[in-house]
């Protein structure tokens, strides 16, 4: 979030996931409706997980879940909801 002296607001936060902990940085914007927006990004494993949502508890549960799948060997990586499952690659 920019202010009028053209200040940018990061924020550090950290998730845990399976006794690992993850740092990293959220940043809070407006959507085109004038919404607030949380958007956030961690490093696990080489890649960049990126999220955003309404508030940073569901920024979390969203990163939570993306670093399950991320976090798992290559051949069972999949996220299941419902009767589905979702492979990443």
């Amino acid at each position: 979030m920019k202010n009028n002296l053209g200040v940018e607001i990061i924020e550090i936060f950290s998730v845990k996931v399976a006794n690992v902990r993850y740092n990293g940085t959220i940043k809070r914007q407006r959507d085109e409706n004038n919404n607030h927006v949380v958007i956030g990004n961690v490093k696990c494993n080489n890649e960049t997980v990126l999220a955003s949502a309404k508030d940073q508890w569901e920024l979390e549960k969203k990163i939570v879940e993306i670093i399950t799948v991320v976090d798992r060997p290559i051949m069972s990586r999949y996220l299941q909801i419902g009767d589905f499952r979702y492979y990443t690659n």
